[in-house]
C-alpha cells in the first residue's frame, strides 16, 4: 500500500518528556495515490505524537486500491508505535 514514506519526526517535547505510545490512523487514498483525509482512531495519549504521525503520513505516496485493474479511492488503517530505544 505504501509507495514512498519516511518515519515521522519525533516531537522534541515528547522525546524530552519520554512520551511513548501507539497511534492508530484511518485514512482515505485517492486513485492517484494522494492522501485525501485521515483521522486518529486510537490516540497515544500525547497529542503531539498523534499529530506527528499524521504529518508523517501526509508526506507519503500510496499505491491505490484497484478494481479490474483500474485505480479507485480506498481506505486503509495504520498503526505507528513510538518507542524509546
Amino acid at each position: 500500500m505504501l509507495d514512498n514514506c519516511n518515519k515521522p519526526e519525533w516531537p522534541r517535547a515528547s522525546l524530552r518528556n519520554g512520551h511513548t505510545g501507539k497511534v492508530t490512523l484511518r485514512f482515505t487514498i485517492a486513485p492517484d495515490g494522494r492522501l485525501l483525509k485521515q483521522e486518529v482512531l486510537q490516540s497515544t495519549g500525547d497529542p503531539a505524537l498523534d499529530e506527528a504521525a499524521m504529518k508523517g503520513l501526509s508526506a507519503c505516496r500510496f499505491i491505490p486500491g484497484s478494481i479490474n485493474g483500474k485505480p479507485v479511492q480506498s481506505q486503509a488503517m495504520m498503526q505507528y508505535v513510538w518507542t524509546l530505544e
